[in-house]
């Protein structure tokens, strides 16, 4: 009985001894699969911050680009705007000269008016006066409306310069906010997936 006692412990020994070989190899096989798992996982992760690289260039690219954009679209605006209303002002000007040449014509006819209903007597003293009033008066009803047309034209020209100028300011800081979204984007870049 001994003997079986000592055959049957070498023989639980033995099963024992392939149990445990059984149980190192499912747990190597187990270790190897959680360290592929953790390698996918690592794979995944570094994609997914690839991929946030990605989109946060992608962002401060469109930001820089929207920034320029809007500034050139306000300069041509600008310039739009600053070229009808320097038509404007030419068209005051040229306004206000025939408006002026009307004025004279209507005092030249005043004037022959009173010629006419003075008749023979155009060298009376008083039919001078009044002549005179009248052309005076017509003078000064021409240079008034030359005046008026010219500050139109002025003022206008003044507005056009000011547009002019508000486009090209615009522009400049278009392009400044698109250098700023541009340095932010690659600043938050460097940061967040510089290695440390």
């Amino acid at each position: 009985m001994a003997f079986f006692t000592s055959a049957a412990l070498g023989t639980a020994g033995a099963a024992s001894a392939s149990s445990a070989a059984a149980g190192s190899a499912a747990a190597a096989s187990s270790a190897a699969a959680a360290s592929a798992a953790a390698g996918t996982a690592a794979a995944g992760s570094s994609a997914l911050a690839t991929a946030a690289q990605i989109a946060a260039a992608i962002g401060a690219a469109v930001s820089t680009i929207g920034a320029v954009n809007q500034g050139i679209g306000a300069k041509r605006l600008g310039k739009f705007q600053a070229g009808q209303l320097t038509q404007q002002a030419g068209q005051a000007t040229a306004a206000a000269q025939r408006q002026t040449l009307g004025l004279a014509y209507q005092a030249d006819l005043a004037k022959s008016k009173i010629r006419s209903i003075a008749g023979g007597n155009s060298t009376d003293p008083s039919v001078i006066n009044i002549m005179g009033d009248v052309q005076g008066q017509g003078e000064y009803n021409a240079l008034s409306s030359l005046y008026n047309g010219s500050e139109r034209a002025s003022s206008l020209d003044l507005a056009a310069q000011t547009a002019d100028l508000t486009g090209n300011e615009a522009a400049k800081a278009g392009y400044i906010a698109g250098g700023v979204a541009a340095a932010k984007g690659a600043t938050s870049l460097m940061n967040k997936y510089s290695p440390t």
